[in-house]
């Protein structure tokens, strides 16, 4: 490991990428000398609390028609925030996706998936008293599961 220090920057190179499933950054007091790993000097803190999702609403919604599908339904006074959404096509296919702000194009050349992981703010916000729906162009099969809020 080389470790650079460019101004306020401190660089390391640990000879090799690090895997996907790393998470945090690197912390160091400008000016220290302590040993990387310690408690007064760490080397990768976590940035910040894994997020909980256990007050969303989960659905799934399988198509296989083209047409016009809600995702999650219209409810009175109340506007439903997406905050993951996973989308699973078999095949060919461009999918509309309606918010409150417009529509959104996914065009699926063929079978594959997309994530919308989860995030502090929603990916999509329908309309109040208005579905978020997808419209699909084919008859490729379409999985979506979707995790919301409803707020008013």
């Amino acid at each position: 490991m080389t470790i650079s220090n460019q101004g306020d920057v401190v660089r390391y190179d640990i000879g090799a990428p690090l895997p996907e499933t790393a998470l945090g950054v690197v912390m160091m007091t400008p000016g220290s000398t302590g040993a990387l790993g310690t408690a007064s000097n760490p080397l990768v803190t976590q940035t910040s609390s894994l997020q909980t999702t256990a007050d969303l609403t989960k659905v799934i919604v399988a198509s296989t028609t083209i047409a016009t599908t809600p995702i999650v339904t219209a409810a009175a006074s109340v506007r439903a925030r997406i905050y993951r959404l996973r989308i699973d096509v078999a095949g060919a296919n461009v999918l509309t996706f309606v918010d409150a702000t417009g529509t959104e194009e996914m065009n699926f050349a063929g079978a594959g998936f997309r994530i919308y992981d989860f995030a502090t703010r929603p990916w999509f916000t329908s309309a109040v008293n208005t579905a978020f729906s997808v419209t699909t162009t084919t008859t490729a099969k379409v999985n979506i599961v979707a995790e919301y809020t409803r707020v008013a």
